[in-house]
């Protein structure tokens, strides 16, 4: 899986819609940010609630700890939200 320096994460600011122009230098603590992604990711992320690994598409990232925060995507089971730690993979 691919790690950006700017972000520690698997995706970049660049991939954001209205981010593309903001560095880690600059996020404040406290102040809550959403992240809508203009790129599509595929993830495999282990699920608590079925103890399974589910495909997700992530469609967003919300943090007021940065780079803490929880993301929100589509699994074929409908609404799915997970952390960084649940995600087992980025498939391209």
């Amino acid at each position: 899986m691919k790690i950006y320096n700017s972000t520690n994460k698997f995706w970049d600011f660049k991939h954001t819609k209205r981010h593309k122009s903001l560095s880690n230098k600059k996020i404040k603590k406290n102040v809550i940010r959403i992240f809508k992604f203009k790129t599509s990711f595929l993830l495999e992320i282990h699920s608590k609630n079925t103890d399974n690994n589910d495909f997700v598409i992530p469609l967003r990232f919300s943090s007021n700890l940065w780079p803490k925060g929880m993301y929100v995507g589509l699994s074929g089971k409908g609404r799915i939200t997970f952390l960084d730690k649940d995600i087992l993979r980025v498939i391209n």
